[in-house]
């Protein structure tokens, strides 16, 4: 019998193939709302969609947090992106 996917790291070190957006928060130490402005805000990679369930590849995942970028800030609702352009 397989053990349920918690999103938690195996006793081999392996984390599961694919993550739910809860088992991804754990992992990034985020909630789950956040993990959805970071996809909206394109800096989260895409999630997959399998019927009404969404998953995130690990594969994705573990690439996108080797990445060098400077540090990113989650974007807040009603928060505008700053383009670096003052009003004249």
């Amino acid at each position: 019998m397989t053990k349920p996917n918690t999103g938690e790291v195996s006793e081999s070190g392996q984390l599961p193939e694919l993550l739910t957006v809860h088992d991804l928060a754990g992992v990034l130490k985020i909630s789950p709302r956040s993990i959805w402005r970071l996809v909206r805000a394109g800096r989260l990679p895409a999630p997959i969609h399998l019927g009404a369930s969404t998953r995130w590849k690990v594969a994705e995942i573990a690439a996108w947090l080797s990445q060098d970028r400077p540090k990113e800030e989650i974007p807040r609702p009603g928060m505008e992106a700053d383009d670096g352009q003052a009003e004249q």
